[in-house]
């Protein structure tokens, strides 16, 4: 590269700061990518799960957009920060900047419809709603998410690297009609709007929740009230700092600015990585199969260490058949509970 490239991609921190984001950027990008897999695949193959079906199609949707925001969100951020510059190059930056919208409006709009659908449920638990609706108005918020990035490349936007945060963004913010467009469609709209919302939906659910604890009737309900009062809750912690990286930028303060978009960067990243672990502290059924799978993977392992070691050992059966026997089993005695309202 000649120097202009390596002046227009180099990382404007210091080693000192560097160090602790590289570590929490590695944890952050690992669990994206494998806690998100795990719970696509434990939800689709094995059912392991223990929610409704409409929540169910809701979880799995926001796994796949969790999936999407390691691949062009984590994945460049950390590898800017390892490096100390961008190294994917320019198709990487055009990666990085114009396609992450997609899976940011989907963890709002996902978020605000399992946290609404939820409420829904516990107000009026009478009412039905069919899983192929829920089908529909999912690939309609996906093509929701798709628009902003077509208002992107629409108006000819390009990318730019930030060199005090690690990641490439839009040059649409600097033109003064379309950041006009974008503030209001996308940041007001389907970002900040959102956002109140599950704020305000979330504390009603945590009254509820509350409530619900006390009737020993309904307590089959309060456990999953209380994993989507912490999803929603997760989720709005982690964009509270965007927001007010936000406001800041309309304030014109850039030095509050700079700070609050390195800093609501990183906390984007929790909501990514916290769903899955949020999953396994709440649902005893996906925590039975990663403690499975974990018992499962170890066992393997020991073998083949002891195995390389001494004389050849007779293989046991410690792998993904043991695991998919037990969760069958289990799955056939809560076949029943799984389809109603958790």
């Amino acid at each position: 590269m000649d120097d202009n490239t390596t002046d227009k991609y180099t990382l404007l921190l210091s080693m000192e700061q560097r160090a602790p984001l590289i570590m929490y950027d590695t944890i952050a990008l690992i669990l994206a990518f494998v806690g998100n897999s795990v719970v696509l695949y434990a939800s689709i193959r094995y059912n392991a799960i223990k929610l409704d079906k409409i929540s169910l199609i809701f979880v799995q949707n926001l796994a796949a957009s969790d999936l999407l925001m390691g691949v062009f969100f984590v994945l460049p951020i950390w590898s800017s920060i390892v490096a100390g510059r961008f190294v994917l190059g320019d198709f990487g930056c055009f990666l990085s900047a114009q396609p992450p919208w997609l899976p940011w409006i989907m963890n709002s709009l996902l978020v605000l419809s399992i946290t609404a659908y939820r409420l829904l449920v516990a107000t009026n638990p009478f009412r039905r709603v069919s899983c192929l609706s829920v089908r529909i108005y999912c690939g309609i918020l996906w093509a929701v998410g798709m628009s902003v990035l077509a208002i992107q490349l629409g108006f000819g936007s390009k990318s730019e690297f930030e060199g005090y945060t690690g990641k490439c963004v839009s040059s649409i913010y600097k033109d003064v009609k379309t950041e006009t467009l974008f503030l209001v469609y996308v940041v007001i709209c389907l970002s900040l709007t959102p956002l109140c919302l599950v704020i305000i939906l979330n504390a009603i659910l945590g009254v509820i929740a509350f409530r619900t604890s006390k009737c020993v009737r309904a307590r089959s309900h309060y456990k999953g009230l209380i994993m989507v009062c912490f999803l929603s809750g997760l989720f709005a912690i982690s964009w509270l700092p965007w927001g007010i990286s936000t406001i800041a930028k309309l304030a014109h303060n850039p030095i509050t600015w700079k700070f609050m978009r390195l800093l609501s960067y990183h906390f984007i990243m929790l909501n990514s990585i916290w769903n899955p672990i949020l999953y396994t502290l709440t649902n005893r059924r996906f925590a039975r199969f990663v403690t499975q799978i974990c018992h499962s993977k170890l066992a393997e392992w020991g073998n083949n260490k002891s195995s390389s070691a001494t004389e050849p050992q007779t293989p046991q059966n410690c792998g993904g058949g043991e695991i998919e026997s037990n969760v069958v089993v289990n799955n056939s005695v809560e076949r029943q509970q799984s389809n109603s309202v958790v």
